[in-house]
């Protein structure tokens, strides 16, 4: 007989469908007939005992204790799950199976859930490594066809088992150092800790940026076109600090004239993305419906799973290898059944399908699993949810577009010299969509910079004449445009996942980037419950109104970093830096006892800098939801006002928020009466306006206000004694 032991139940009923369609369920639960036994795990079954279990002298916290490096960490069986893991052992300790198969998530975390319970039970039985893309019929028993000895996998299992090691050695000796300094409960995580540095930079960027106005300056031809001022260089548009500056020149202008000095058509091809990872699913979910990473990682594995329609989801490849081409074919004409998709589906397969560039087919790219593809499967989009509905498509999509042509543009400049005014240039441009190719799917939803970004530029595309060198135009309009420079963004359930996924970009040596470039901070499987677990501690919130939020850290958070006086820890290259030696180790470059060396080093160098640690956090009053932990965690709420703060408040130096008629100070409950409304004497005020008017006191000279009697005036919003006020 085989024994196969799966990672959970329902992984379990899709192997016994395929290889033992006959099995019954067994007296513990399991699938049997006469050839197999079909066991299933319920994911982590064993983990590493805490020190306090490994010898009692660490049950309380003690500096002296520190470093505790043990050099091997004894497995127990996780709480909850001692039948499980018993069912198991009992199986895997009889004689009458020839072998095991593993066939847990194709990965380094299903390779450790295996490689615990089979260590733990004290197996002698031989193993095979059942390695599984999709749970089709065909994908199962081509995996099983395919079949290798476990001990192909050895790489996997050390790298794997380093990762686990080394969370812990860091966990174990960080949080205490820390906790015991700070003199208050504080969690420290390899990956969890630069995560939470990252979003409490970027809150406090956001928090304190001061807004500057600055002015643009447009001119209109001919009643046809407009074009913004340009430096004197002519790289860049003319930003002005001063309105005065950028009234100057639009006074010039009166009169004036301009002559086309440059003209320019260009044809541009933009190509299909490649197909999705994990994280690009993510990201993109996150901003199309604003689920969080998590949510899409379990829509995704709920496809995968449930309803067989889509490849394993815990991917870090975008590229398919040339082995499926004979299957590509049939994964494009599910799409066939979709309406939606129907008519482009018969188009691409109305010819031999193309020839994949290697942007989408490139075996070295492609890791454990390759890119999110469906599996061939015709599905009824009846018995999908909403979301999952949602997902699939998003994925479907994505795979069709890389089949289509690309999409053709014609991009146009026109650069405009005023006649009479030497130095004053200006630029117009224009975009237009000439071939659709892969954007048909989308209905343009992907076609490039989204008008709003464009209009944030200042620099917004049209519809432009055909115009020659040396014609002039006489300038029709002209506008003074009041901007303001705007924070840095706060991260999203997407935007963080995209800030893991290219730490690089936040790293400023050169050396270092090109070796994270390809690693990121954590992995796909691992990233969506980083972000949940900080959600869980407090350390950082979800806040805003949209179905996109914001996530920013709490006070708690921030303090945390405060505390934290190792900037290793904090880092996001020390954890990539960990990851490239736990690939080496997987592919055999790297012997584990060098790793686990440098390791140790580290922890020694850690503890000593972690015992700087400022005692910041404070203690709120009793009733604080962590008052047990004696943290103060700060409030969603108080999240919530710092995050959608625009400014502080004249009378308390409270914060200013959005009400629904009127910028009021968050400390009205307590009696602060400072506002700004939202409509002053007929005229909207604006958000860039009232960050003026915060930072500066006061606001440049505003257009479209209207008396009592009905009558237009211009005035100056002016702060004075804690009021808002006209200046004339």
């Amino acid at each position: 007989m085989i024994l196969v032991i799966a990672e959970k139940a329902s992984a379990a009923r899709e192997f016994a469908r395929v290889l033992a369609p006959k099995a019954r369920k067994n007296k513990q639960g399991f699938l049997e007939d006469e050839n197999f036994v079909i066991a299933h795990a319920r994911g982590h079954l064993v983990e590493l005992m805490t020190p306090g279990e490994i010898d009692s002298k660490y049950k309380r916290w003690s500096l002296k204790n520190l470093p505790i490096l043990p050099d091997k960490i004894p497995l127990k069986v996780r709480s909850g799950t001692v039948k499980e893991f018993n069912a198991l052992k009992a199986l895997l300790q009889q004689r009458k199976f020839r072998f095991v198969v593993c066939a847990t998530d194709a990965g380094r975390e299903g390779q450790l859930i295996f490689d615990y319970i089979y260590e733990l039970a004290c197996s002698s039985l031989p193993v095979k490594r059942l390695w599984l893309s999709t749970f089709t019929d065909d994908g199962i028993s081509k995996a099983w066809q395919a079949m290798q000895n476990y001990d192909a996998y050895g790489g996997l299992s050390k790298a794997a088992r380093l990762r686990a090691q080394s969370d812990w050695i860091v966990g174990m000796n960080a949080s205490p150092a820390v906790s015991l300094t700070a003199g208050r409960k504080i969690n420290v995580g390899r990956v969890m800790t630069p995560t939470l540095t990252l979003i409490a930079r970027r809150t406090e960027e956001h928090r304190d940026f001061q807004p500057e106005p600055y002015f643009l300056v447009k001119a209109c031809f001919d009643n046809a076109f407009w074009g913004t001022l340009l430096t004197e260089a002519g790289d860049k548009l003319a930003r002005f600090s001063e309105r005065s500056q950028a009234e100057a020149i639009v006074e010039e202008l009166n009169n004036q004239k301009g002559q086309v000095v440059k003209q320019e058509n260009k044809k541009e091809m933009q190509s299909a993305p490649p197909l999705f990872n994990l994280s690009d699913l993510q990201i993109t979910a996150a901003k199309a419906f604003g689920f969080s990473a998590d949510k899409t990682l379990s829509i995704a594995q709920a496809l995968y799973e449930k309803h067989k329609c889509l490849s394993y989801p815990r991917t870090s490849s975008r590229h398919i290898e040339p082995s499926l081409i004979p299957q590509l074919p049939t994964l494009v004409k599910v799409a066939e059944a979709i309406p939606e998709l129907a008519d482009i589906t018969r188009q691409i397969l109305s010819a031999p399908l193309p020839k994949l560039s290697k942007k989408y087919m490139d075996s070295s790219k492609v890791t454990d699993h390759h890119g999110l593809i469906p599996t061939g499967k015709n599905v009824d989009l009846l018995l999908l949810s909403s979301q999952e509905k949602a997902i699939y498509l998003m994925v479907l999509r994505r795979f069709l577009a890389i089949f289509l042509p690309p999409a053709h543009y014609e991009k146009k400049e026109i650069l405009m010299a005023i006649v009479d005014r030497e130095g004053l240039v200006f630029r117009s441009r224009g975009k237009k969509l000439i071939q659709p190719g892969w954007l048909a799917l989308y209905q343009h939803e992907e076609d490039g910079k989204s008008r709003k970004e464009a209009e944030e530029d200042g620099e917004e595309e049209q519809l432009l004449p055909q115009v020659r060198v040396g014609e002039i135009f006489p300038v029709t309009d002209k506008v003074l445009e009041e901007r303001v420079t705007t924070a840095p963004p706060l991260f999203t359930d997407g935007t963080i996942i995209k800030a893991m996924q290219n730490i690089a970009e936040f790293l400023d040596d050169r050396a270092l980037k090109g070796i994270l470039k390809p690693l990121g901070l954590g992995t796909e499987a691992t990233r969506a419950a980083i972000v949940e677990k900080l959600l869980k501690l407090e350390m950082i919130v979800r806040v805003g109104k949209g179905k996109v939020k914001q996530i920013v850290a709490t006070d708690f958070g921030l303090q945390v970093v405060q505390a934290i006086q190792d900037e290793a820890i904090k880092s996001p290259a020390l954890t990539a830096l960990w990851e490239d030696k736990l690939s080496q180790i997987e592919d055999g470059t790297l012997q584990e006892e060098m790793y686990l060396q440098e390791l140790h080093q580290y922890i020694h160098s850690l503890i000593v800098n972690l015992q700087k640690a400022p005692q910041v956090i404070k203690e709120e009053k009793p009733s604080s939801t962590f008052a047990k932990d004696k943290v103060s965690r700060g409030t969603s709420k108080q999240a919530e006002v710092k995050a959608n703060a625009f400014g502080f408040c004249p009378l308390c130096r409270g914060e200013i928020i959005e009400g629904k008629k009127g910028y009021g100070c968050s400390s009205w409950k307590e009696g602060c009466s400072f506002v700004i409304w939202k409509e002053i004497a007929g005229k909207k005020v604006t958000v860039a306006t009232v960050r003026t008017l915060l930072s500066k006191g006061k606001t440049g000279l505003l257009k479209g206000f209207r008396s009592k009697a009905g009558n237009a005036f211009s005035a100056t919003l002016v702060i004075k004694d804690g009021k808002v006020e006209f200046q004339f």
